[in-house]
C-alpha cells in the first residue's frame, strides 16, 4: 500500500493497469483507492462530474471517467454504513468485470 497526497491530473488504463498522471511523473498500478475527506470534487479529479458535494456515479457505482468508480459518503445521502457497505460491494465487482 502507497499512500500519496499529489493531485492526480488524469487516469488511464494500460492492458490491466492503472496509470494515474501526476504533473510532472506518471505511475501504474493494479488498483487504486481514493480517500477523499476534505478536499473539494473540483479538485480531486479533472473532468469528474458531480452535483454540489456529491460524486455522480450509476447504479453500477461508475462516474463519467472511464474505469473510475466511487462508493459511500462521497456518492450522496444518506450517509449510512449500510450504504456505503453495499455501494462499495457494486463498486467492487463492477470494477472486477471492467477489468475482464
Amino acid at each position: 500500500i502507497i499512500v500519496m497526497d499529489k493531485k492526480i491530473n488524469k487516469i488511464s488504463k494500460n492492458d490491466n493497469l492503472i496509470k494515474l498522471h501526476f504533473e510532472n511523473d506518471t505511475k501504474e498500478y493494479d488498483g487504486v483507492f481514493i480517500f477523499r475527506s476534505a478536499i473539494s470534487i473540483e479538485n480531486l479529479i479533472f473532468g469528474l462530474e458531480s452535483s454540489g458535494a456529491y460524486i455522480n456515479v450509476d447504479k453500477n457505482m461508475a462516474t463519467n471517467i472511464e474505469g473510475l468508480y466511487a462508493a459511500g459518503d462521497c456518492t450522496g445521502q444518506p450517509l449510512q454504513i449500510a450504504k456505503a457497505v453495499g455501494e462499495g460491494n457494486i463498486a467492487a465487482l463492477s470494477v472486477a468485470k471492467y477489468l475482464k
